[in-house]
C-alpha cells in the first residue's frame, strides 16, 4: 500500500494549497510539475504529469496524490507520471501533490470533470482523520517553536516591535510573541471560521531571516500544515486549520529600522468547512522596527 497523505478535507485542502503555493519555485531542486493532462481530469480515467526531476523510479516514500488521495499504480520515469483518476473522485478545484526523490513538489491546481459533488451535510461530521467526513479539529491550542539555532550575523543586542497594521474586519491577523533579544516571533491567527487556509507571507531580508516554523512541514498525520520558504523574504503556507493560531514564525534579526510583514491579498485565500470561500476577509499586515540596545 502507498503512504498515505491526510490533507483532511481533499478537496478543500487542494484548493487552498493550490492557492497557497504555485508560486514557489522549485528550481533549486530541479524538479517540477509542468503539466498535467487532460483538463479537466476524468473520474476513472488516466492522466498524465509531465515535468522535470521525478526520479527514474520512485524513491521510498515517494506518491503522488490527487487531492490528498495517494495514487496506486503511478507508472514512473524522470519527466513522465501517468496514474488514474479514482472512479470516486469529487469534481471541482482540487490540487495534485508529487512527492518526488524524498521532496515534496509545489502543488499543481487541477480540476476535475464530472458531476459527483461532495455533500455538504458531511461538513463537521465525526470520522477517521483524513476521510471525507473529518471533524472540525479543535481552535484551543499553540502551537510551540522549534529551537532551531540562529543563523550568523544575528543583532544578539536588538529587540523588536510588531506593530499591526489597524483593520475592521481581519479574518487572518497577525500577533506579535514575546521574544528574546535578536529575535522577532509572530503568530498568525485565523478566525474560527476558516476550515482551510492559503496565504504567502513577506518581510524585509534585510532585517529579517527566518529561522523556523511551527507546526513543522507536514503532508500526513491529522494536521495539515504545508509551508516553504520559497525565497528569503517569502513563505507559503497551505492546510487546514488545526488551531486558532495556524502557524508561529520565528525570525533572527539581522538589521535594525523599520520594515514591512505582510501576507499579499492575490496569494491569499479562506474557506469554510463546506468548502464555500470566505470572500471580503482582511488579512492584516504591520511593521517590525528593530533597534539595537547594546549597552
Amino acid at each position: 500500500m502507498p503512504p498515505r497523505i491526510t490533507f483532511g478535507r481533499c478537496a478543500l485542502v487542494g484548493a487552498l494549497i493550490g492557492a497557497a503555493l504555485t508560486a514557489c519555485d522549485d528550481a533549486s531542486s530541479g524538479a517540477r510539475i509542468d503539466a498535467v493532462s487532460p483538463a479537466p481530469l476524468r473520474p476513472g480515467e488516466a492522466f498524465v504529469i509531465t515535468g522535470h526531476g521525478f526520479g527514474g523510479a520512485p524513491a521510498p516514500g515517494d506518491v503522488v496524490a490527487l487531492a490528498g488521495r495517494p495514487l496506486a499504480g503511478v507508472d514512473w520515469s524522470s519527466g513522465r507520471l501517468r496514474a488514474e483518476v479514482p472512479a470516486d473522485q469529487f469534481a471541482g478545484e482540487t490540487v495534485l501533490t508529487v512527492r518526488a526523490q524524498g521532496d515534496t513538489l509545489t502543488p499543481y491546481p487541477v480540476r476535475v470533470g464530472g458531476d459527483r459533488r461532495r455533500p455538504v451535510e458531511d461538513a463537521g461530521a465525526g470520522g477517521v482523520p483524513g476521510d471525507a467526513g473529518d471533524a472540525a479539529p479543535s481552535t484551543d491550542a499553540r502551537p510551540g517553536l522549534p529551537d532551531t539555532a540562529l543563523p550568523d550575523a544575528v543583532l544578539e543586542g536588538a529587540r523588536a516591535e510588531f506593530i499591526p497594521d489597524t483593520v475592521s474586519e481581519a479574518g487572518v491577523h497577525l500577533e506579535g510573541r514575546a521574544s528574546p533579544p535578536g529575535e522577532l516571533r509572530l503568530d498568525v491567527v485565523a478566525d474560527a471560521q476558516a476550515w482551510g487556509l492559503a496565504f504567502h507571507v513577506t518581510w524585509d531580508p534585510n532585517l529579517l531571516r527566518f529561522v523556523s516554523a511551527s507546526p513543522e512541514s507536514q503532508v500526513d498525520g491529522p494536521r495539515t500544515a504545508v509551508w516553504r520558504e520559497i525565497e528569503p523574504g517569502r513563505l507559503a503556507f497551505g492546510g487546514l486549520q488545526g488551531d486558532s493560531t495556524v502557524l508561529s514564525l520565528r525570525f533572527a534579526l539581522v538589521g535594525t529600522g523599520e520594515g514591512r510583514v505582510e501576507i499579499p491579498a492575490r496569494f491569499a485565500t479562506a474557506r469554510d468547512a463546506q468548502n464555500t470561500p470566505l470572500r471580503g476577509w482582511g488579512w492584516t499586515t504591520g511593521t517590525v522596527r528593530s533597534r539595537d540596545v547594546t549597552p
